[in-house]
């Protein structure tokens, strides 16, 4: 039997316009009245995932910032991991000397750029709040800022790509980097990822692989994937990233018809 259900976000449950259709969010309330936990796990802050359950009017379990942070529906902590300060002020001060492209440092509920030009007009659209712009940044960093997540925007997959090789050749020891979005790319602490923190939560309600599904549409979904034989890929995702997942879907609420069955 199904005990859990996780779906990522943005590609897979929330459209670009931050909106759920109306089919999945109907499969989801559905699944919740038969008894089965659900769970968000998404690259977002969590007070943006905390924001998509209260639209949906549930409560759910949140694995925030590719597995930084984790909280359980009720609202207990399970564990959070930034970044040391020095390796921010490392992987920072690297992206902004040999990339163009804009970065964002995010704590656990707060995203920041050093200035406005690296404000985009579509974030707000896609964002539920507003980054916001520090000069000042860095100092910020050194007098204690927590950063959880390093993220670099383009609207060249392959550019990021590249700008992900040169991240993994030189801090590979520290961080580990996923592309979460055909125009983003994640850096995270080491070891932090979307399947450590579901792993966590199954831990914490004794949930067997078999026990869960999963969703999801990208590479930084692939560590989830590998946790239960119930997985779930949108059809839209990269080749690479489908053979990780044991089903192709359109939409999330063929998952969850699959399941209920």
């Amino acid at each position: 039997m199904i005990k859990m259900i996780v779906s990522d976000l943005d590609g897979t449950l929330l459209t670009e316009h931050r909106e759920i259709l109306s089919k999945d969010k109907e499969s989801i309330l559905n699944a919740k009245k038969n008894g089965i936990d659900i769970s968000i796990a998404s690259g977002r802050m969590d007070v943006e995932i905390n924001e998509v359950f209260n639209i949906m009017g549930v409560k759910g379990h949140r694995i925030s910032q590719n597995g930084a942070f984790v909280y359980s529906k009720d609202g207990q902590r399970i564990y959070g991991n930034p970044f040391s300060t020095e390796n921010v002020i490392n992987i920072y001060g690297f992206l902004t000397t040999h990339v163009k492209e804009r970065v964002t440092l995010y704590s656990e509920n707060t995203g920041f750029v050093s200035n406005s030009s690296q404000l985009r007009s579509e974030d707000e659209h896609r964002l539920f709040f507003p980054i916001k712009v520090e000069p000042d940044l860095l100092k910020m960093v050194e007098n204690g800022l927590e950063v959880s997540k390093i993220s670099v925007y383009s609207q060249n997959t392959d550019s990021l790509k590249e700008i992900q090789k040169q991240v993994e050749e030189a801090f590979s020891n520290v961080a580990d980097s996923f592309i979460s979005d055909p125009s983003c790319l994640d850096i995270m602490p080491k070891n932090i990822n979307k399947g450590k923190g579901i792993e966590a939560i199954m831990n914490a309600l004794n949930i067997a692989p078999e026990e869960m599904i999963c969703i999801g549409d990208s590479f930084n979904d692939i560590s989830m994937f590998n946790l239960t034989p119930h997985s779930y890929v949108m059809s839209q995702s990269e080749d690479t990233v489908k053979q990780y997942a044991a089903h192709e879907i359109n939409y999330v609420h063929e998952a969850l018809e699959d399941i209920l069955k």
